[in-house]
């Protein structure tokens, strides 16, 4: 059995989509600036009682994903595994990997399962500025030695 190298993830990832800030923000100007004066003239519309319906949705969506336990991406002579996305776990074997290439946004795990390919992103964002630099350099190492023990 080789050494296994735990890498850790971040709980929430760093780059949040543009559209995910300018809703929460517009949502909370618009919260504060005329929901309060529509409740007090209109009362609770179905239009009103929508928004604010996705505004506490989404800032809660924020907190829990705030409170997830750390998450690790695991790398040995044998396998990579780790959180893909949301709740999706991947084991990849490293004499099924063809090829890990550089992507824009993090690396690309080329593999085939079964006689198919497969490609998974293992993306920048998912972790520190610090344990990016190690990551990279592991999977890059790993993946392209042409199955060398």
């Amino acid at each position: 059995m080789s050494e296994v190298r735990k890498f850790e993830m971040l709980r929430v990832p760093q780059v949040r989509s543009l559209g995910w800030r300018v809703y929460l923000a517009v949502g909370a100007v618009w919260f504060l600036a005329g929901f309060g004066s529509d409740l007090y003239r209109e009362g609770l519309t179905w239009k009103n009682g929508l928004f604010v319906g996705f505004l506490v949705f989404a800032l809660i969506w924020e907190w829990r994903a705030r409170r997830q336990p750390s998450k690790w991406m695991e790398l040995s002579e044998e396998r990579l595994c780790g959180p893909v996305g949301g709740k999706l776990w991947v084991e990849i074997p490293r004499a099924s990997v063809e090829e890990i290439a550089p992507i824009a946004e993090g690396l690309l795990v080329a593999w085939k399962q079964d006689g198919v390919s497969r490609y998974t992103e293992v993306m920048e964002y998912w972790f520190s500025e610090a344990e990016w630099g190690r990551v990279r350099g592991a999977l890059m190492e790993w993946g392209n030695r042409g199955g060398e023990g």
